[in-house]
This record gives structure tokens, sequence and C-alpha cells, in this order.
């Protein structure tokens, strides 16, 4: 098979070239059903391939398991972003979305730069973690540090219903308050959890002392 990006390559999915050219910042690959990978731009060849085939592995193993989801439903939704890696300096995200053509199925991945501690924004957190839109914008100003009465008159909403959607948040993220919610937000590493803490939000009141 020629080398992903060569012109032969590049030539057999140019109806995709609009999906691939749709984010300079990011690395694009196309990958078939049978998991090859048909295309892949430079910045994705230089976040993929990590010599021992660990992140490629890893990719290849979240598309397998988004296929089986599909192959019982076609409506299965995409996975949130995944964390591709295990050393730091190596480490990137991926998503994954499910391209129909009539001359084919596909599946892009998307791939961000590696690093940590990368600055959310509302479409990342609603990837990431399946967040509506109203959550991701919670989540995104309480993650800055906002108090949920700052929150509520950004958006134009309640206090009751910033705490509503706060505990969704926390269910989805896999926190137990704002602290936690703002680091994972940003990637980084969570504290561990003090013995006796239980394992659901409880940090939804206003935000400051």
């Amino acid at each position: 098979m020629p080398h992903p990006g060569s012109s032969s390559v590049v030539g057999d999915v140019m109806p995709f070239r609009e999906v691939m050219d749709g984010d300079p910042d990011r690395g694009i690959a196309l990958f078939d059903l049978d998991l090859h990978l048909v295309y892949a731009n430079p910045v994705a060849r230089s976040q993929l391939y990590d010599g021992d085939g660990v992140i490629l592995g890893e990719l290849r193993d979240a598309i397998a398991a988004f296929r089986e989801r599909l192959e019982r439903s076609e409506y299965a939704p995409p996975p949130g972003e995944i964390l591709l890696g295990m050393d730091p300096t190596r480490r990137c995200r991926a998503t994954v979305a499910h391209l129909a053509r009539p001359s084919g199925r596909w599946f892009v991945v998307r791939v961000s730069p590696p690093g940590l501690f990368a600055e959310p924004t509302i479409r990342r957190l609603q990837t990431r973690f399946r967040l509506t839109l109203r959550e991701a914008q919670v989540a995104l100003a309480v993650a800055r540090g906002h108090t949920n009465a700052e929150v509520a008159t950004q958006l134009g909403i309640t206090e009751k219903t910033v705490k509503n959607a706060l505990m969704a948040v926390f269910v989805k993220c896999g926190v137990r308050n704002r602290v936690e919610l703002a680091l994972k937000a940003h990637d980084a590493p969570l504290p561990p959890a003090p013995p006796g803490v239980p394992p659901f939000p409880h940090d939804v009141e206003s935000g400051r002392d």
C-alpha cells in the first residue's frame, strides 16, 4: 500500500478533502472499515508514528470498538476525545467520526497536538465528556473560576439551572467538586480521593466561601 499521504492515496480520497483540510492545526487521518490507514496529513503522521506503534495501536482499538457499536446501531454515538500514549512527551488527543458516502464508509480521525493542560473550549468539553451545549457552557465558566451567580448572569439562566447542569457535568466528567472540574477540563492530574469521600458530586453550591 502507498505511504499514507502519497499522491495516489490522496487522489483516491479526494471526496473527503473538505473534512481533512478543515482544521489546519490538527492532524487528519482516514481509516477504512478494515482499520487500514489510507491517508494521514503531515501533522497526523508526526503524532501517530511513535516508533513502537503504541499510539497507532490504541487508536485502532478505539476505532474497532466504535465500529462494533455501529454494527449494532447506525446511530451509535462516536467515542469522546481519546487520550493516546503513555509517554507525556508523546501523548496526543484524538476524536473519531464515522463518514458514510456512496463510495464507501470511513473513519475520520482528528489528532490534536500533544501536550497536557490545554485550554478548554466548549466544543472540546462537549466532545470529551459528551456534554450538552448548556452543560459545556456551565462547565467552562466554572472551570474558569466563576460562581454560580456569575454563570447564571452570563448565560441568562437561573442559579437553579446552573446547579442542575453542574450536577450533570460532575457525573459525566467523573469529578466531585469545582476544583477537580477545573483540573479535569485542563487535563491536569486529579488528587487522590480522601478515604470515605463519596464517589458522587457534592459541591454544586455558589463556588465562593
